[in-house]
């Protein structure tokens, strides 16, 4: 059983392959369940990363990986739901920076530490009594 990404109805859908092949799918609304079940079945799933953007971080960014692998159309729903989001350093390896990406279930992980932004000593500026 997963969840359809297809459209925004996000049926659950059970498929039922032999061989590599679909013989039924169960739950889809629409046709794009259909094709996404053959799709599916034909790609396995896989290792997901991305970066991610950081604020007052020593880097810009941050690279995430999901905890289990997912196929290509999860990858893709998760990448456009996560794309405008952005996490405060100090980051450790392994911090969950997602608990739920585009409520698909796919948790991210921090891969790399990111440590908090050096900040700069103030310029002194001379003193206007003199």
């Amino acid at each position: 059983m997963y969840l359809c990404t297809g459209c925004q109805l996000r049926c659950q859908l059970t498929v039922t392959s032999e061989d590599g092949s679909v013989r039924g799918v169960q739950g889809n609304r629409c046709k794009r369940g259909l094709d996404l079940a053959h799709r599916r079945i034909k790609t396995p799933p896989g290792p997901f990363t991305l970066r991610l953007r950081v604020s007052h971080g020593s880097a810009a960014r941050v690279t995430a990986r999901a905890r289990l692998p997912v196929t290509p159309d999860v990858a893709q729903a998760v990448a456009q739901a996560v794309r405008h989001l952005q996490f405060a350093a100090p980051i450790r390896v392994g911090d969950v920076l997602v608990q739920d990406a585009a409520g698909l279930g796919v948790e991210l992980l921090a891969e790399q530490e990111v440590g908090l932004r050096a900040t700069r000593p103030r310029r002194q500026t001379p003193d206007s009594t003199h």
